[in-house]
């Protein structure tokens, strides 16, 4: 292997678009300095890092929710270096109404009767009389 002069800091995800249903999503980097990554703080209630201690520094493996809202969205994963912050961004795509319905739970939309607490994947959890 030859040998890089200079700082590297560079990445590859494993999809750059994932399908509504989610799934595992891997960021491998690459790097000769010291980096951190994080998931942007407008994606931490879809983004969960799925990382243990036995998987190589490198790659770091993150569950995507399913996505149940017909809208895609985007996803932001932040690697820092001593330089500066690259941004690691992935889509996914809005429910086609292919995803199976969660027990319990009702379609979420602005026009929507249902009264309750929205949650994070798009549904709303309503009580019933």
């Amino acid at each position: 292997m030859k040998q890089i002069s200079g700082e590297v800091l560079s990445f590859s995800l494993s999809a750059a678009e994932m399908e509504a249903a989610g799934g595992t999503l891997t960021l491998q980097v690459s790097s000769n300095i010291d980096y951190s990554v994080k998931i942007d703080a407008s994606c931490t209630g879809w983004i969960a890092s799925s990382d243990t201690k036995a998987i190589d520094i490198n790659n770091y493996h993150y569950f995507i929710s399913p996505n149940r809202s017909d809208n895609e969205r985007e996803g932001k994963l932040i690697i820092s270096g001593k330089n500066g912050d690259i941004v690691a961004a992935f889509k996914q795509k809005g429910d086609d109404g292919s995803l199976p319905k969660a027990e319990g739970y009702v379609k979420y939309s602005d026009n929507s009767p249902a009264q309750g607490v929205v949650v994070s994947d798009g549904f709303t959890c309503v009580t019933t009389d």
